[in-house]
């Protein structure tokens, strides 16, 4: 038996609940999404499937190569990588039911980036909308 008060520091600092050891971000391989630059909605079935095995969020990076108008982009889940994803929901913030998680809506004359977190789905797809007429690269990197 071992009986004995134990403290556990990092850099020089004692490890609680309010100061958690230091971790390196993770990250996973960056993805273009959709086979490269699209200009038009893309359906839920021709998304690309993205594996989070490890992972509950990363960087979402919309680059716009040329026109105008606005992307609305809802994320979808399934927990493996075969038949039709959903839209995710979430708890909400008065824990009294689900909501769909927040589309991202970008307007496509600004590239941009955002940083997705909350995903406990081990396949995601980003399905995007477009209203108007634009050229973009959507890219995904998956991260901790």
């Amino acid at each position: 038996m071992l009986d004995g008060n134990f403290q556990i520091t990092a850099n020089g600092k004692a490890v609680s609940n309010t100061a958690p050891i230091p971790s390196k971000l993770q990250k996973g391989t960056s993805k273009v999404l959709f086979g490269g630059a699209i200009a038009a909605s893309v359906t839920e079935s021709n998304a690309t499937a993205i594996d989070m095995t490890g992972y509950e969020g990363g960087s979402l990076e919309v680059v716009v190569n040329s026109g105008t108008g606005t992307f609305s982009i809802a994320l979808f889940t399934k927990e493996t990588n075969a038949g039709t994803f959903v839209q995710m929901d979430k708890m909400k913030t008065d824990g009294s039911g689900m909501e769909d998680f927040p589309a991202i809506v970008t307007t496509a004359s600004t590239s941009k980036s955002y940083s997705i977190s909350g995903i406990r789905a081990n396949y995601i797809k980003f399905v995007p909308t477009l209203t108007g007429t634009a050229n973009v690269t959507i890219t995904f990197t998956p991260a901790n």
